[in-house]
This record gives structure tokens, C-alpha cells and sequence, in this order.
């Protein structure tokens, strides 16, 4: 053979052939159709194919009567007789292994050689499962496993195979499997790799209509804790970034989901978070909204047009490249918002984040006895002094303090993180102001510890606070 094919294989009309370059390639060629694929960046009809094309040419081959032989070989790299003839599973499952352990180790400068063996490796295991027919079922995990692999190549590389791998895998397991033969938690790693995957799969009609019939209504789920949406919400109005951890791009792969499967629930809430408390949105309140949501408004969507009305009604009118805002009555705001509020909570937060009002401070007020975390939104809002907007959270805390112990939290961690003497003693002076108001409250006591706990957990190297919040601590301890 020559000196750059180290295997090659025919079997039927198919060439099976490993060649050794940059990295060892795996090519497969398909003699009647001429259709080919490389694991070469280009991805097909490369030198690697032409370098096949000769060699067959020449007779120089090993002719087998079985594609499983013709897989195996081509992902050992060896001729058929020294393959392990075990159990096919535990043969896929420490090739995947070894696959996924090539791209745990992957650097774009240094780990080439490593991604193109995790390439052919998952070409070889997805040609694999194709001919199992409906035997493929006994391998649902594998095959979850396998396309994670490929759509995180995608997410790290621009070669082809990867997205050809994507495609197969998908058509694969919509046509081989219901989605009632997968757990709920593989169900949602579906929806997961489907988010991940869209922007691929909507290249392909055909499949991306194969696809979302198997996902069939299921609707995205989106897994954010109370506490983090909340602490991200607050901390988002009051103009910080750090209160907790988030992992933007999954988000904002959900929230393309839930465009696609039309959740306008979903929309409303992840709307509100991400355009609040996405660390590289605009600085100004209204275009962080109009500017985030732009990016998905189109002219002949029905809901674009809903949420084209939601943003007029709360005063945002769209113009071509800007938007026109137009204050309302507290009056009048009050009303939409409850009228929003009969049509469910996740709306009603969308339209009290964002709508446009002449006097927050009156509208807080109004909502205090309908809703009060979104009287704590118009609060946080409202440009109200320290002082008395840390009062009014009080007064709610005391109401419903697991969720509005967040917003007192985003308070005092705006004024730590001011990094001055006077600030950190405000703060503490706050907390104890919090902690003499709620005496008695069982359920509000259970929660202030919950606001010390956290304001140490951000503030770890401010060490002069966490003095000051310590000596708090020890008082509060001698005390009961």
C-alpha cells in the first residue's frame, strides 16, 4: 500500500480507508454514487478521497463481506482478523469513552491530532448504529452519548464531519425511536441537545420537520433555581452582574427553544432574566428589552406580533432602529399589569420589569397589596434613596421573605461592593434593622440567616466587611 494509507477496505460498493496526514483520517467512499466522507477538516471530496480512488484503482485492498467488519476496521485502523470479536457494546462504549476523553483534552492550538481521532472515532461508532435497524433501541444512552459528542464538536470547530455527524445522528434517532422510549431525564437531554443543535438542523427542512415531530409538544425545560432567577433579576436591575452563577449560553439556547416550540410562558420569563441580567446587554433599561428581543421579531410571526403588542402596551413602541417610550399614569400601569396578571405571573413580571411609567414609587405602592415581589421590582426600580427603599423591602420581607430576602440581598450587596468604611457599616447597621423588624416572625427568621449567608459568600475577599459582618454574627449569638 502506499505510504499514506495505513487500511484499506471494500466491502460491497463502499471503501473503507484509514490515511495518515496531519492526523489519521477515516474516509469512507461510496463507489456507485461517488458520495464521500473524510474526517479531515474539509470533510469530503479531499486529497484523502483521490489518494482512495487511486490505491482501489491499483487492486490494493482487503475485500470483506460484512459493513460491521468494514466499521471496526476502520475505527481499530486494523485489518478485520485482529479485531476483538466481544460483546458489541462494551466495544462501543469504550471506543465513545475514548472518544469523549480525546475531546475532554482538546486545545484549539495544541489538541488537533486528539479532535480528528474523537471525529473518526464518532463516525465510525454513528455508521455503526445505522445498520443496526431497529436494534439500535438497545442502544438509546449510547446514542444520546454519541450525539452530545458531535454537537460539541460543532461548539468547538468549524471542520465538516462534525455536522454531518449532527445530522445523521438526529435523523437517526427520530426515525428509530419514540420519544416515549426515553426517561425524562434523557427527554430532557433532548431538548437540551436539540437547543444546542437548532441553528444545524434548521439548515435541513426536511429533518428539522422529522425532528420537531418526534420532540412532538414537549414543552422546554428550563431548570433555574428561585433563588438564582431571582438574585440574577434583582441584581440585574440594580445594575450588578455578579450575584450568581449562570450559564448565559445555555439559557439563551433554551430561550431559542422556546421560540421554536411557540412557550410564550417561557418567552415572558427568560425574557425578563436575560435582558435584566445579561452581563453584555445594553446599559439602558428599555434597549436592553427592545435590543435582546429584536434579534427574534420577525414581520410574519404571530408571536412577534404578541409580544410587539406586549411591548406598546407598557409604553415601548418599536420604530425600524429605535423605539419610541411613552410614560404612563401610574394609574393606567397599575391596570395592565393586573390585567397581565390574570394571564399568568411569568407575564405580569415581563410587563412590571419593563413598562414605562411616570412615578414607580406610586405604582410599588399600588401593587403591594396584589403582588408583592412585583411591588419589589417597582421599588428596586423606583431611584428611591437607601435609606427608605431598604424600609419598604422590609415591609415586604416580612410578607413573603423567600423571595424577597434576593431583593434585600442585591440591596446591600450594591452598597459592599461600593468598597467604603461608611458603606460596609451601612450595611451592617441594615442588617440589624432587618433582624429587630422581623423578631417574632418565625418565617421570616428562618430566612435572614439566608442574607448573611450569601452577602459572605460574595464578599470572600473583602476582609474588613466580613470582619464587621462577623462581630454582627457574635452579637446576634450572645443574644439568643
Amino acid at each position: 500500500m502506499e505510504s499514506d494509507v495505513l487500511l484499506l477496505i471494500k466491502c460491497g460498493d463502499g471503501l473503507y480507508g484509514v490515511v495518515a496526514g496531519g492526523a489519521i483520517y477515516r474516509v469512507f467512499l461510496d463507489l456507485s454514487s461517488g458520495w464521500n466522507v473524510c474526517t479531515c477538516p474539509i470533510g469530503y471530496d479531499c486529497k484523502h478521497v483521490r489518494i482512495l480512488k487511486r490505491l482501489f484503482g491499483k487492486g490494493d485492498f482487503i475485500e470483506v463481506g460484512s459493513e460491521f467488519e468494514a466499521w471496526f476496521s476502520l475505527l481499530y485502523a486494523v485489518p478485520p482478523p485482529v479485531i476483538f470479536r466481544g460483546d458489541l457494546k462494551s466495544i462501543f462504549r469504550i471506543c465513545l469513552a475514548r472518544a469523549e476523553r480525546y475531546l475532554r483534552d482538546y486545545e484549539p492550538k495544541y489538541g488537533y491530532v486528539g479532535f480528528i481521532e474523537a471525529s473518526s472515532i464518532a463516525l465510525c461508532l454513528s455508521m455503526f448504529l445505522s445498520l443496526l435497524g431497529d436494534g439500535v433501541k438497545s442502544f438509546r444512552s449510547e446514542a444520546l452519548r454519541l450525539l452530545d459528542l458531535a454537537v460539541t464538536m460543532t461548539e468547538l470547530t468549524s471542520f465538516q464531519t462534525p455536522y454531518f455527524l449532527v445530522y445523521t445522528l438526529w435523523d437517526l434517532i427520530s426515525s428509530k425511536f419514540e420519544i416515549k422510549d426515553f426517561c425524562m431525564e434523557e427527554r430532557k437531554f433532548l431538548l437540551d441537545l436539540y437547543g444546542r443543535s437548532l441553528s444545524i438542523i434548521e439548515d435541513d427542512e426536511d429533518l428539522y420537520v422529522k425532528v420537531r415531530s418526534f420532540l412532538g409538544k414537549r414543552r422546554p425545560s428550563v431548570k433555574i433555581s428561585l433563588g438564582n432567577f431571582y438574585l440574577a433579576l434583582y441584581g440585574g436591575i440594580l445594575g450588578l452582574r455578579e450575584l450568581c452563577d449562570m450559564d448565559w449560553d445555555k439559557l439563551i439556547r433554551m430561550y431559542d427553544v422556546c421560540w421554536d416550540f411557540k412557550d410564550l410562558k417561557c418567552i415572558y420569563r427568560l425574557s425578563t432574566l436575560i435582558a435584566a441580567s445579561y452581563p453584555y446587554m445594553y446599559p439602558s433599561r428599555s434597549s436592553r428589552i427592545v435590543e435582546f428581543l429584536r434579534y427574534y421579531l420577525t414581520p410574519e410571526s404571530e408571536l412577534s406580533s404578541i409580544l410587539i403588542n406586549d411591548l406598546n402596551r407598557i409604553g415601548i413602541n418599536l420604530k425600524e432602529d429605535s423605539e419610541e417610550l411613552i410614560s404612563l399614569p401610574a394609574e393606567q400601569a397599575f391596570k395592565i399589569i393586573r390585567e397581565a396578571l390574570d394571564s399568568g405571573f411569568e407575564k405580569a413580571l415581563f410587563y412590571t420589569t419593563w413598562i414605562c411609567v411616570e412615578n414607580p414609587i406610586v405604582l410599588a405602592r399600588m401593587m403591594e397589596n396584589v403582588d408583592v415581589i412585583l411591588s419589589s421590582i417597582l421599588y428596586l426600580r423606583s431611584g428611591l434613596q437607601r435609606e427608605e427603599l431598604r424600609d419598604r423591602l422590609i415591609r415586604l420581607f416580612k410578607v413573603k421573605p423567600q423571595v424577597i430576602k434576593y431583593a434585600l440581598i442585591a440591596l446591600l450587596q450594591r452598597e459592599v461592593n461600593r468598597r467604603s468604611i461608611s458603606g460596609y457599616y451601612w450595611v451592617i447597621d441594615s442588617l440589624k434593622i432587618v433582624r429587630n423588624s422581623i423578631s417574632g416572625m418565625a418565617e421570616a427568621e428562618r430566612h435572614y440567616p439566608d442574607i448573611v449567608s450569601k452577602l459572605i459568600a460574595l464578599n470572600k475577599r473583602k476582609r474588613k466587611f466580613l470582619e464587621l459582618l462577623g462581630a454582627l454574627n457574635r452579637l446576634n449569638h450572645s443574644i439568643h
